[in-house]
């Protein structure tokens, strides 16, 4: 689809012509935060939120508009465009407002954010500081700057028990602490490494962002390295610091004689890590020079010297210093002596070095330290040379001693469920028990000294309760000097077997009887009777564990005697065993409690049952068909059951109905107009439900009290609604609601209602005035609909009946009047009048003005909206008295003054008058198609040509269902491109648009 586009340049004709009364606005307010309004005094002055500026961007982030609150906080801006929109707050660098900004549609309606104010907190202001960095000399790059990474402190004096806040420094040591309330706080600055002075520094926000003063102020920054010979930490090598700026460093272990006199600043020795530091240095570049000398011999390090690039952090030195070595040897023995062959020897974790027939062993390349030095071989373990120092004038190392020997051996398990890996416990005189896991294969290992052993392997008392033991349950054995392998063990192996005694035999392949291990985890064995045709009621069980069991005989619709038993089975077979069916189960299933009673044909007694709600189960000792009827206070699905013990099944005794009873008592004073009371029957939860009446009856020997029955069906909700159609009664409450369902006993009694005749509320209105309407509406416990009476001449009314057991809240309206409730009169209900005034404002300019939106606000959140008529005069009718805070809007004209104070007083009328001067102009435009139809909400952009007598400006605008649109905002003497833009989701089949964009010069004229 090809667009025309029509451009109107001067008055636009009447196609083109727009409706000022449209003018849409957002407004609402900004106020501090019940925080920051707390801290206020009540001498203080009012808050000024004149200053804080509130912005109308569109999504993109262009600025619509822009306007200032009323001192009292109030903002409202004009929106001539539908569409979405965001709203901002800025005031004062560093102040903290929540939400900072908003985001409203403007909808076809007109209503901005769906009609609502859009309301922003001034919640804090901010404190913004450097912490200052140590500089030593002119080779620190940034001198002025300061540290990253600082923690900065702040904490209330006001309030020394809040928590305080904190913040790190970034980049520069800059820091900030935001959204903080008004009132006086202390600095310090804290890092884990690094001195700082200066602090604390005393620092108040009195209703302003702060900055604080710059004395803090770090001492200087840790320098660290490392000295490694051949990956391991060199420990006592001695680094020099020198600088040729740098005049001084802090240097807590001094400095040599020696090493002054070729100017060091400071000196440091490596640790048993191989690390030096240097705590605190300033900023500059330094050279460091590392030295290592033994008692006989002095070893080179390299490199000889490193420079060093310190910043406003913490620095490590790139260049790790290496130190060379030296060779030493040493001996593996056993207990005796003797040299120990083929032992692998470790430095630190790392094999260097094997040792030969005698046990010897050579280490090169070895520097003075500290070190680990320990033996390895197999089924033996060693002594450790640990943390052991070694230097140059050693002739060689102490001898590394065999400390203990391998004693093994390995468990047998052929039942699955107990294989895997096992622990076996190794115990020596009185010391407590080693323990050794076995392996997959099971195999198990321990390393002992020479001397006497007792070996068993660990059995849990779980294991131990499913049968589990071992052969032998323990060994002795005895070390020398040799390992020992051997020491095995294996899993040790019974039958139980009993009768089943029934009522009818043989019993039957139905009846099983089932095994199970007292412990958790052990296997459940079943056997089912009739398997031994010459035996048909026994069972038997094999190959088991010793342990607990119990044994349990299974036929869930008989009774037994007992129908299980524990066995505790030793190492010899266990028979005898013995299950006796005693009778026949009865299941049944009711829904409440319930009394049954059962009877055989031909028995002359019948036996009775009490059932409880849910399900049950009882024993019946004879076989044959039973009778079974239920009685009680509930209904049944049926009024009798069978029962037969040959094809017994679950009985379902189901209620359907509880009988609903309650009271009605009647106040001694209307007991004469109790005579015709119903009570309605309503079921909750059904729309539109008329219910059934119930007539509620005088009780017999009890004078003034009433009552009422009805059948419920189980599941419903039954609302009681009394009622008096005599019309003369209240009843208190007004209705009660039934219990759904009601479990184990009969429906309980519903709650009794009282009667009494009702309530009626008069009072005034002074000075006496006619026609006031007074709105009585209940406040809780009565009716949700109001009850509307007017006074009359004399001021006075009278609304009633009402019940007596709510409150009310009374409200009095009149056109042109403010009325207040009073409460220093004898009864609670009368009323003072008071006169409202107005504000009149009058817009004018050198040119006709109409259409100005006119925004006011005042004391107690006030704020109302309107535009001028063709006049340029609006009224704003029915003020209380007051300061009220006036602003004139349009786009394209500024005002003079830009806002006013009015103050008024009661019954007064004020004048106030603005002056509007044009500052920018619109252009009028139509959107059709080819044939000439209207195109609506089609998006139409001007953006000024830079360059050609216009700056960076742009506006935007939609064409309506005629197809029309305005351009608003223009500034004169200056070039725009106009163009068509397609908006998203809307006219699809938009091609193209004719023209793609129109040049036009705005002049001093739309």
């Amino acid at each position: 689809m090809i667009l025309l586009l029509l451009l109107a340049i001067g008055a636009p004709s009447r196609s083109y012509a727009f409706s000022d009364t449209e003018i849409v606005g957002c407004g609402g307010f900004v106020e501090a935060s019940v925080a920051l309004a707390k801290l206020r005094k009540t001498t203080d002055p009012k808050l000024d939120y004149s200053f804080i500026k509130v912005e109308l961007h569109t999504t993109e982030g262009l600025r619509k508009y822009q306007t200032e609150c009323a001192p009292n906080g109030y903002y409202f801006m004009p929106v001539y465009d539908k569409g979405t929109f965001v709203i901002k707050v800025t005031g004062p660098d560093g102040w903290a407002f929540e939400p900072s900004a908003v985001t409203v549609v403007v909808d076809e309606d007109n209503q901005c954010g769906g009609g609502e104010d859009i309301n922003f907190r001034l919640t804090g202001f901010s404190v913004k500081g450097r912490v200052s960095g140590a500089a030593g000399g002119t080779s620190c790059a940034g001198s002025e700057e300061g540290p990253l990474g600082v923690t900065m402190h702040l904490s209330s004096n006001v309030n020394p028990s809040a928590e305080a806040v904190s913040v790190t420094t970034g980049p520069g040591g800059e820091y900030t602490f935001s959204n903080l309330l008004a009132g006086k706080y202390s600095l310090t600055a804290t890092h884990p490494k690094w001195t700082i002075t200066g602090g604390p520094v005393e620092v108040e926000v009195n209703w302003d962002s702060v900055e604080a003063p710059s004395s803090l102020t770090i001492n200087g920054y840790d320098m660290w390295g490392e000295v490694m010979s051949q990956g391991s930490p060199v420990l006592g090598v001695q680094v020099l610091l020198f600088s040729s700026d740098v005049k001084s460093v802090g240097c807590p272990g001094g400095v040599s004689p020696e090493a002054k006199k070729e100017g060091a600043l400071c000196s440091a020795i490596t640790d048993e890590r191989g690390i030096f530091i240097f705590p605190e240095c300033q900023c500059g570049e330094y050279t460091l020079v590392p030295r290592y000398q033994g008692e006989h011999t002095v070893f080179d390090v390299a490199p000889a010297s490193a420079m060093v690039r310190m910043g406003h952090s913490s620095t490590r030195v790139s260049t790790v210093f290496q130190v060379t070595g030296f060779s030493i040897g040493g001996q593996v023995v056993d207990g005796a002596g003797n040299g120990i062959a083929k032992a692998t020897v470790k430095v630190n974790g790392v094999a260097r070095a094997t040792t030969d027939a005698k046990g010897n062993y050579k280490l090169d390349s070895v520097t003075s330290g500290k070190y680990t030095v320990e033996a390895e071989k197999a089924d033996m373990t060693f002594g450790t040379l640990e943390d052991f120092t070694i230097l140059p004038n050693m002739a060689a190392l102490p001898a590394i001693t065999a400390t203990a020997y391998s004693l093994c051996g390995h468990l047998t398990i052929p039942e699955a469920r107990f294989s895997g890996k096992r622990v076996v416990a190794l115990t020596h005189g009185p010391m407590d028990p080693a323990r050794a896991q076995t392996d997959s294969n099971g195999k198990f290992c321990f390393m002992v000294v020479p001397g006497s052993y007792w070996i068993m392997p660990q059995v849990q008392p779980r294991e131990r309760g499913l049968g589990l033991f071992f052969n032998p349950q323990h060994r002795e054995v005895t070390m020398v000097s040799t390992p020992i392998t051997g020491m095995d063990f294996t899993q040790a192996r019974v039958t139980v077997s009993g009768k089943v005694s029934c009522l009818a035999s043989p019993c039957g392949a139905e009846v099983m009887v089932t095994l199970t291990p007292a412990a958790a985890g052990g296997e459940r064995l079943t056997t089912t009777l009739g398997k031994d045709a010459t035996a048909p009621d026994t069972f038997s069980f094999t190959n088991l564990n010793p342990g607990k069991y119990t044994l349990e005989v299974h036929q869930d619709k008989w009774c037994w005697k007992e129908s299980s038993m524990e066995v505790d089975i030793g190492t010899e077979d266990v028979t005898g065993l013995s299950f006796e069916q005693v009778g026949f189960y009865l299941q049944v299933r009711t829904s409440h409690a319930a009394t049954v009673q059962l009877k055989l044909p031909g028995e002359p007694v019948s036996s009775q049952l009490e059932l409880t709600a849910g399900n049950s189960r009882h024993c019946i000792d004879k076989p044959g068909m039973y009778s079974v009827e239920p009685s009680g206070c509930y209904r049944f699905e049926e009024e009798g059951y069978t029962f037969d013990t040959a094809a017994p099944r679950a009985l379902d005794l189901r209620a359907t109905h509880s009988q609903l009873k309650g009271t009605i008592v009647v106040d001694e004073t209307a007991q004469e107009s109790a005579g015709n009371v119903w009570v309605q029957m309503v079921h909750d939860g059904v729309k539109d439900d008329k219910g059934v009446m119930a007539e509620a009856r005088p009780v017999e020997g009890k004078p003034g009290e009433l009552e009422y029955t009805h059948w419920v069906a189980f599941g419903d909700r039954i609302r009681v609604i009394p009622q008096d159609r005599s019309k003369e009664l209240l009843f208190y409450p007004r209705s009660r609601q039934s219990a759904t369902v009601v479990p184990r006993s009969c429906h309980p009694p519903v709650g009794a209602f009282q009667a009494r005749h009702g309530l009626f509320i008069t009072g005034t209105v002074t000075p006496a005035i006619a026609a006031v309407e007074i709105t009585v509406q209940a406040r809780r416990g009565g009716s949700s609909e109001s009850t509307l009476v007017m006074t009359d001449a004399e001021g006075v009314f009278k609304a009633g009946p009402f019940y007596d057991d709510a409150e009310y809240d009374l409200s009095a309206i009149k056109p042109g009047f403010r009325l207040e409730r009073r409460s220093d009169m004898d009864t609670p209900y009368h009323f003072t009048a008071k006169r409202l005034s107005q504000i009149s404002v009058t817009v004018a300019g050198t040119d006709s003005v109409s259409g100005v939106l006119v925004s006011l606000s005042g004391d107690d959140g006030y704020r109302k909206n309107a535009a001028t008529g063709q006049s340029g005069q609006l009224v704003f009718p029915e003020l209380n008295p007051g300061t009220f805070y006036v602003r004139p809007l349009l786009k394209e004209y500024s005002f003079e003054p830009p806002s006013s104070a009015v103050s008024v007083t009661e019954g007064e009328t004020r004048e106030v008058e603005f002056t509007g001067k044009r500052m920018a102009y619109s252009v009028f435009g139509r959107v059709a198609s080819l044939n000439g139809v209207p195109e609506h909400h089609v998006a139409v952009e001007a953006t000024a040509i830079v360059g050609e007598g216009g700056s960076s400006h742009f506006e935007e605008a939609v064409s309506d269902m005629e197809g029309n649109f305005r351009l608003r905002g223009l500034m004169p003497h200056s070039k725009y491109s106009i163009r068509m833009r397609q908006l998203s989701g809307v006219n699809a089949g938009l091609e193209g648009a004719s023209p793609g964009a129109a040049r036009l010069l705005s002049h001093s004229a739309s």
